[in-house]
């Protein structure tokens, strides 16, 4: 469904109909009970946390000396802290923290091909990323 078509749909509702929607979203998805506590008490600080919480738990997986840290993993939480639209300073600062994290990792573990080129790839993104935002 096209984002066109939920406004148009969600317009021809009433208060209580919104009230009935919202609840059951925020019952049926941890995701989107995520996102309406963050948006109930945007505590942006927090959230960042949980982040680098969550890529530091990544990073730890590791098997004989190798780092087992799947990238996309690390990729998708940027990308979940950026829709949480907490601004472009925070998500640059997650940015970086992520990209330290996996250099100071290098110096002790096996990276693969594939995650030294993911890490390219992120060190890339957060310099367009800044570059567009200023």
């Amino acid at each position: 469904m096209s984002k066109a078509k939920l406004r148009k749909e969600l317009q021809t509702m009433t208060h209580p109909q919104l009230v009935d929607v919202v609840m059951a979203a925020y019952d049926s998805s941890p995701k989107a009970k995520q996102y309406f506590e963050f948006f109930l008490n945007p505590d942006a600080d927090a959230l960042l946390e949980k982040k680098f919480d969550l890529i530091a738990k990544e990073l730890n997986r590791s098997r004989r000396g190798t780092c087992k840290c799947r990238i996309s993993v690390i990729r998708k939480a940027i990308k979940e802290f950026e829709a949480f639209g907490v601004g472009p300073e925070k998500v640059s600062q997650l940015m970086l923290g992520a990209i330290r994290m996996l250099v100071g990792e290098y110096r002790y573990r096996y990276y693969s091909e594939a995650l030294l080129n993911g890490t390219f790839r992120l060190v890339h993104d957060y310099v367009v990323y800044n570059n567009r935002h200023e």
